[in-house]
């Protein structure tokens, strides 16, 4: 039995955050990176289920493919002689059931950003393949500055594997949760049955109620979910826009076929005067000209109860369409073979006249233009376009994207207002979006209507960052994001067991059978023990690059010993020691168990040859040893 105060694995047992059937959350305390981690803990009952066990496991494979930041991330999955457990972010602040039973409802602004978060958090999951199929209030958690985190995706179905997991000791979703469809009990549930829980949600945070009583039976609200038909949520609550009464009995359609089709189509009709923005604080960069009192949002609170009481801000911000137009073929690097010089690749408006410190150089897209090192300006103009400038310190090798806006009339004869927006990462290259449209690669220089944008920038391998900033008439802000790699995920399978090191830090203390483990991109050397024997692998891993191995220390792989002279000849009869233990002459077939060895090969006459040899599974086959014959002496030559 965990108890708070005990450690398990490397965390250390802070207190209980909640228990049900399937088992229970603990707030642990990572102690190599001393922060705060939150422990699902599988019950020991069923940790003998197969059919809990394999639920459990799809659990964190499902969240391991998700990076969004509307999903709490999955760190690792252990798996010990103690106890079964996923590692997951730990969030700081109350589901929204609980937000739901200390406000009653929510005032429509507020309940339409939430419900935007969501549909972005399920279309994520949606498109990375993963179904959710137990969305409710509890599962939603809502941190102190108003993000929205889905948890628990116990009952996630990966829409790719041949295996279907049947819950045996549970109801596959909450039942006033469920859509028709899993209350049916249809075999092919697909994302739309998320899409119908979602709707659920969304009629509560706007009318605090379902759309049925909850009071009666299972089965009357069973067939209150199929048949009996929904008044819309103006019904209870007047001042609840017409789009959003629309989007949210679309939702709640009984025939799937009739709801949005995904999560995006659904999030498209939301207007977005219905749907405000949440103004996320920005990872690294917050724009010097965006002064708090010149903010369009308008913050909100409430509290949750006796015990906490949590702050959420949402923000009611009018969209801005913007008219790109940019030459889509791509640039590539090339290297600068002199110091004093820099090389630009450029792209923009297919026709634009480019200048550089002033000088025209000729029109887009221009590649491989040798330039001296230094403060360089950049200015693409084309007729009917507002023209694009930016400047930069030239060194070495520079992609960049200039976006020309149309120039568009409010019927007066006066331009539209625009300013610029200078958008850079580290490291470079990574998608920029303008309000939802493609605009290029960093670095990019960007011309936008005067107002509220949003940035967001991606990049494979890394986590996106987004902000929102106001854009100011012919001014340039300046926008520059360190991007944070997503981290690698390592995997290995034992038998029978094994405890594992990675760079020399203990990462599983205990016999392990399955050891799952997110690491920084790079190179790791890790290493696995089973009493005497060791397993090393050398990795270098990508960003959100996976490494998977099953190590079977009971395996014997066939391998050939070959002794060899400097001019390659054969020798016979070499003696040959295994870890210290004279194992036969070469050449000799020798079986030898999966792990690391040191072998040794020696004659009469010769300079004895050994090496460290790693033996898997898939590395069997020859190894030869060269046997040099030693230099004669001095004394000897005369």
């Amino acid at each position: 039995m965990i108890q708070v105060g005990d450690t398990i694995d490397g965390y250390r047992i802070a207190d209980v955050i909640g228990r049900g059937g399937m088992g229970t959350v603990y707030r642990a305390v990572d102690m190599g990176l001393e922060k705060d981690v939150a422990l699902k803990v599988i019950a020991p009952h069923l940790a003998e289920d197969p059919t809990f066990l394999a639920r459990f496991r799809s659990e964190a494979k499902a969240l391991a493919r998700l990076d969004a930041p509307g999903i709490v991330r999955v760190l690792s999955l252990r798996e010990s002689m103690r106890a079964t457990f996923i590692a997951m972010e730990y969030v700081d602040g109350p589901p929204l059931r609980e937000v739901l039973r200390a406000s009653g409802h929510l005032d429509w602004p507020e309940a339409a950003s939430i419900l935007q978060q969501i549909l972005s958090a399920v279309d994520h999951a949606h498109s990375s393949g993963v179904l959710h199929r137990d969305l409710k209030p509890s599962n939603i958690l809502l941190t102190n500055d108003g993000s929205v985190k889905i948890t628990d995706f116990g009952l996630a179905k990966i829409r790719t594997s041949d295996t279907d997991l049947t819950a045996t000791h549970e109801t596959a979703g909450t039942v006033a949760y469920m859509s028709p469809e899993q209350v049916e009990g249809l075999k092919h549930v697909d994302e739309r049955s998320d899409l119908f829980s979602v709707g659920l949600m969304a009629y509560e945070m706007l009318t605090g109620q379902l759309p049925f009583s909850r009071s009666g039976s299972y089965y009357s609200i069973q067939r209150a979910i199929v048949q009996e038909p929904f008044d819309p949520p103006s019904a209870h609550v007047e001042d609840i826009p017409d789009r959003i009464d629309q989007v949210v009995m679309k939702l709640l359609e009984k025939d799937a076929d009739q709801r949005f089709g995904s999560a995006k189509e659904a999030l498209n009709a939301l207007d977005p005067v219905d749907a405000p923005a949440r103004v996320a604080t920005p990872v690294v960069f917050d724009p010097p000209s965006v002064k708090p009192s010149e903010e369009a949002p308008a913050n909100w609170m409430w509290a949750a109860g006796a015990a906490m009481a949590v702050t959420l801000i949402a923000a009611v911000v009018m969209g801005v369409s913007e008219l790109l137009s940019i030459d889509p073929s791509p640039a590539q690097p090339t290297p600068v073979t002199a110091d004093s010089m820099a090389r630009l690749n450029i792209r923009t408006t297919p026709g634009a006249a480019i200048h550089i410190n002033g000088d025209s150089i000729g029109e887009s897209p221009l590649r491989a233009i040798d330039v001296a090192a230094g403060s360089v300006t950049v200015r693409a103009e084309r007729p009917d376009f507002a023209p694009a400038e930016t400047t930069f310190a030239a060194d070495g090798s520079h992609d960049l994207s200039l976006i020309l806006a149309e120039a568009r009339s409010d019927g007066q004869g006066d331009d539209v207002a625009t300013g610029t927006i200078m958008v850079r990462s580290s490291p470079a290259g990574a998608a920029v979006q303008l309000n939802g449209r493609d605009v290029g690669v960093t670095p990019v220089s960007l011309r936008a209507r005067a107002g509220q944008s949003s940035i967001r920038i991606r990049k494979n391998g890394y986590h996106s960052y987004a902000s929102r900033l106001r854009v100011r008439s012919g001014r340039e802000t300046n926008i520059s994001a360190t991007l944070k790699p997503v981290p690698s995920t390592a995997t290995l399978r034992f038998n029978p067991f094994a405890t594992v090191t990675v760079d020399g830090e203990q990462r599983s203390i205990e016999r392990v059978t399955s050891w799952t483990d997110s690491l920084a991109p790079g190179r790791h050397r890790i290493v696995a023990r089973y009493r005497s024997a060791e397993w090393v692998r050398v990795v270098n891993l990508r960003p959100g690059e996976e490494f998977r191995r099953d190590v079977d220390f009971t395996k014997e792989v066939e391998v050939r010993i070959v002794a060899q002279n400097e001019r390659g000849q054969s020798i016979p009869n070499a003696e040959i020691l295994v870890d210290g233990t004279p194992s036969g002459y070469a050449p000799q077939q020798l079986e030898l168990r999966v792990g690391r060895h040191r072998i040794k090969v020696r004659k009469a006459g010769y300079l004895s040859a050994q090496r460290v040899v790693d033996i898997d599974t898939d590395a069997g086959g020859r190894i030869t040893f060269t046997l040099r014959t030693p230099e004669p002496s001095a004394d000897s030559s005369r």
